[in-house]
């Protein structure tokens, strides 16, 4: 788990160092906008439709509108993620770990979850398409 943890944490102060923004500013970025945004993307593609797409674009334009100082709102947002991480010590998983758990496991869960479930469809589609060929 240490190395995972790690892992990304150095790779969101990389990416930091290169946009000049700050190691909290990228992880909001990632975590609230970028991750969610994919997520869209994958369920739009499994409906069939570029609603939740339009609507994520559209409420983040009017969310950045909205906000004064990203940074500050991005140490707040950062915080009480911290705090949420740190609340599962109670079960036994430090903040690395729940970090990790969260982050990184949940995160990648709900990607295969999704993917898979667009494979599944794109098979259904190409299987009803190969019936109807030989009818």
């Amino acid at each position: 788990m240490q190395i995972i943890f790690k892992i990304v944490a150095v790779t969101l102060h990389f990416v930091a160092d290169i946009t000049g923004l700050s190691y909290l500013e990228v992880n909001i970025l990632v975590y609230f906008l970028i991750i969610p945004f994919t997520y869209m993307i994958l369920i739009d593609a499994l409906w069939g439709k570029h609603y939740l797409k339009i609507i994520f674009i559209l409420f983040s334009i009017i969310f950045f509108i909205f906000i004064h100082n990203f940074e500050i709102f991005s140490e707040r947002l950062f915080n009480t993620s911290v705090n949420f991480l740190e609340s599962f010590e109670s079960l036994g998983l430090s903040y690395t770990n729940s970090s990790v758990v969260f982050c990184v496991f949940v995160v990648l869960w709900i990607y295969l979850v999704l993917i898979a479930l667009l494979v599944l469809k794109k098979k259904k589609f190409l299987i009803h398409n190969r019936k109807n060929l030989i009818i």
